[in-house]
């Protein structure tokens, strides 16, 4: 089944100058125009689902233009409309050289759910302050939270050595080479549309509470509780945006550093979602009945390596909570002797890479009865079963139109 990306249209960005002013270092200045578009992929994950793409996913666009040396030398911040179109814009003061071009999409550390870092400082990205700064010390990392969601928070305890991390914003990015600039003189690289691609991807989470083989019984456990939770352990350590494989994830990352997938009563949906938010809508089944979708970095090593399965230190750990009630069978064949019941946890690692732009779908067995409280570091032991399906391209079968308008 094809998908169509709600919204597509194309953006145009005109780079034009006016005069011939000089800048600092007596170069010249020319104009620039360029059309920005999203990137296409071909295949699908086990279930059909798949988020729509289209303008209204981007918050803004910040374009980097940097010489043979890796300095960027000029830059500045594109807000699209929603609804796509064109959108224009003119600068006087592009110095003339030769460059390449990166857009990075929704960075933006005051609006987005990301850090931006200039060298070891985080700082948000303006026109300005990345001029005359290397490309490879423009980084984005991981948004720290202030907390670990309140019952998880309790049983780690406040000598707890994990750090609770902001599930990251969508970012995209574009790059193009051999850009060149001339005074007085008009660069036109329209024809070629550079497209928007997610640098991110995306862990689809889906729950079976109802398998009794291993002789447990999880269906009393509440997933709807203020204890539910959905971490994920092992963050990658930033993302560049450098072109090619200057750019992209990092190939380290911090056992102790954790996504906050979720929390709380809302943390899994038991219904599909809605044509309004994805085009096919079918992610549940007969026996998983329960999903949630993280927005993570991708633990692939980098574009350089792109590995199918994480190295050893990259591999995300992820871990599921809930409430169980008083009696409770536990994975070493406790019960729950809590009053009131108690926050369980199920753990398991996932060996398979996440790439760039794809959708992994986690389908988690539950076949044991869970341990109370939530693991302190990432481990290879948990009663849970896990079984990962091929990645997709999250605009999985989506027919693109690219309209020169």
């Amino acid at each position: 089944m094809s998908v169509k990306l709600a919204c597509l249209a194309v953006l145009a960005l005109a780079f034009s100058s006016c005069d011939k002013k000089e800048v600092a270092g007596g170069g010249g200045t020319g104009s620039l125009e360029a059309k920005i578009v999203f990137g296409q992929a071909n295949t699908r994950a086990s279930s059909t689902a798949v988020p729509i793409t289209s303008w209204g996913s981007i918050k803004q666009i910040q374009m980097f233009l940097y010489d043979a040396g890796g300095v960027v030398k000029f830059s500045d911040t594109i807000k699209p409309v929603a609804t796509g179109g064109v959108v224009k814009r003119t600068w006087t003061t592009v110095p003339e050289g030769e460059y390449t071009m990166v857009l990075v999409a929704n960075a933006k550390s005051s609006t987005d759910s990301v850090t931006t870092m200039i060298g070891s400082s985080p700082l948000e990205w303006t026109a300005m302050n990345v001029r005359n700064q290397g490309v490879a010390n423009l980084t984005i990392r991981h948004m720290a939270l202030s907390a670990f969601p309140a019952p998880v928070a309790t049983v780690l305890g406040a000598g707890t050595k994990l750090k609770p991390f902001a599930v990251p914003a969508e970012v995209f990015m574009a790059d193009t080479t051999k850009v060149k600039i001339a005074s007085g003189q008009t660069t036109d690289i329209s024809a070629t549309p550079l497209k928007l691609k997610r640098e991110v991807a995306m862990m689809r989470v889906r729950l079976r509470v109802n398998d009794k083989s291993q002789g447990f019984d999880n269906s009393n456990v509440d997933f709807g509780h203020a204890d539910a939770s959905v971490l994920v352990y092992t963050l990658p350590t930033g993302m560049g945006i450098g072109a090619g494989n200057a750019g992209g994830v990092t190939a380290t990352s911090i056992d102790s550093a954790v996504i906050v997938g979720a929390s709380g009563a809302g943390t899994f949906k038991s219904q599909d979602p809605t044509a309004a938010t994805h085009n096919p809508t079918v992610i549940n089944d007969a026996n998983f009945m329960k999903w949630r979708e993280i927005v993570v970095f991708p633990n692939n090593g980098g574009r350089a390596a792109s590995n199918a399965t994480a190295s050893t230190s990259q591999r995300y750990y992820v871990v599921i909570t809930g409430h169980a009630p008083t009696g409770h069978v536990l994975s070493d064949g406790t019960t729950v002797t809590d009053a009131g019941g108690a926050l369980v946890s199920w753990a398991g690692l996932i060996t398979d890479s996440f790439q760039p732009n794809t959708i992994r779908e986690v389908n988690l067995n539950l076949t044991s009865g869970g341990t109370k409280g939530v693991p302190t570091t990432p481990a290879k032991e948990g009663g849970l079963t896990i079984v990962v399906s091929n990645p997709t391209p999250w605009d999985s079968n989506i027919q693109s139109t690219d309209l020169d308008i």
